[in-house]
């Protein structure tokens, strides 16, 4: 019963400081208390219990502290709508900073993978656009497939390969790396600076050699530059021999002959599939059988191409034997391999 009474003052204050609502709401709480009252009188104690008093309190007190809304809206006070006003600012502010915290939380989540691209961006460096070509020509070297420095398999076969360098990277060590491409505008991997020589051009750098071959393509191409745009005017070259002094591995995966004769005359650039290597200066053994008759006693019978005199042509001066096959030299002169008519091994003659 004394919560009624406190309630029901409660109420009466209220009222008399905001509005209608709250003296209707006070009104009931008195008409309740004057009902429990006549109530208390009717029931017997002893089967009242204190639940069942506090299911009566707590079912009024419903009834009290729900208002209508409509009711509320119509006859609210001034003081009433700043009130409404300030609850309605204070949960707006608490959305806004519940919505930061989550988009706070968003940017956390996503911030480890943007800043793992910046790790990686700033560690191998920014690519620098160039338009170059390298050879490679160091014989330790290393290719990468990225910058994990994961290397290439059978990366040997790439020795003194030109590629094409599309940027470079100064990496977190210091060191510069190209980018390499193939003729298919393929990516290889990543090489550094120092195992490469840049080249003119798509034909790379020169390599220096110390080889001989033969011409015996009678279809070759002999090349006066590398834009494969003039051909030398040089006839009869055909089966002739000659010295490589330098070879290109081009970056079109063809390698490239430069031709020299013995008095040291340049003849142009060839691929190397349309010559034969030999193992020395006499060249390829071209197979051309045919008889042919020794007439001059002056010359030497040569046991081979170190020039060790086998016999002197006086000996076998008017016979006739079978050359087999015949040497185009690098010197400029033809020999003939001699067999008699026993198909014994006679020599080398000059024709």
């Amino acid at each position: 019963m004394k919560k009624f009474v406190k309630l029901g003052i409660v109420l009466s204050l209220l009222s008399s400081s905001f509005s209608p609502v709250f003296a209707q709401a006070a009104d009931q709480a008195n008409h309740t208390y004057e009902t429990a009252n006549l109530n208390e009188g009717l029931l017997d104690e002893s089967t009242v219990s204190n639940d069942e008093g506090k299911e009566i309190v707590e079912e009024n007190t419903e009834e009290v502290t729900v208002p209508d809304d409509s009711a509320t809206n119509e006859t609210n006070t001034p003081a009433d709508s700043s009130t409404v006003e300030s609850t309605i600012e204070t949960v707006s502010k608490d959305e806004a900073i519940e919505s930061t915290t989550q988009s706070s939380e968003v940017e956390s989540q996503e911030s480890p993978s943007a800043l793992e691209e910046e790790k990686e961006t700033e560690a191998q460096g920014t690519p620098v656009e160039i338009d170059s070509y390298v050879t490679i020509t160091s014989e330790q070297f290393d290719i990468w497939k990225d910058f994990d420095w994961i290397p290439i398999d059978n990366k040997e076969q790439f020795f003194q390969k030109t590629f094409h360098v599309k940027e470079y990277y100064i990496n977190e060590n210091g060191k510069k790396y190209f980018s390499l491409y193939s003729n298919k505008d393929l990516l290889i991997g990543y090489i550094e600076e120092s195992q490469v020589t840049v080249g003119e051009g798509p034909q790379g750098i020169n390599i220096r050699e110390n080889k001989y071959v033969s011409l015996l393509n009678e279809n070759y191409q002999l090349w006066q530059s590398f834009d494969f745009k003039t051909q030398s005017s040089e006839k009869n070259l055909l089966n002739r021999t000659f010295k490589v002094k330098e070879s290109f591995n081009h970056y079109n995966e063809h390698t490239y002959y430069s031709l020299y004769d013995n008095k040291d005359k340049w003849y142009g650039y060839i691929d190397e599939k349309q010559v034969s290597e030999v193992n020395g200066q006499q060249g390829a053994a071209i197979a051309k059988p045919k008889y042919v008759t020794v007439t001059s006693g002056g010359y030497s019978v040569w046991s081979n191409f170190s020039w060790k005199e086998k016999a002197s042509s006086k000996s076998i001066q008017n016979k006739t034997f079978k050359a087999k096959v015949e040497y185009h030299h690098f010197n400029g002169s033809i020999y003939y391999s001699l067999y008699d008519k026993n198909n014994k091994w006679m020599g080398y003659i000059n024709a």
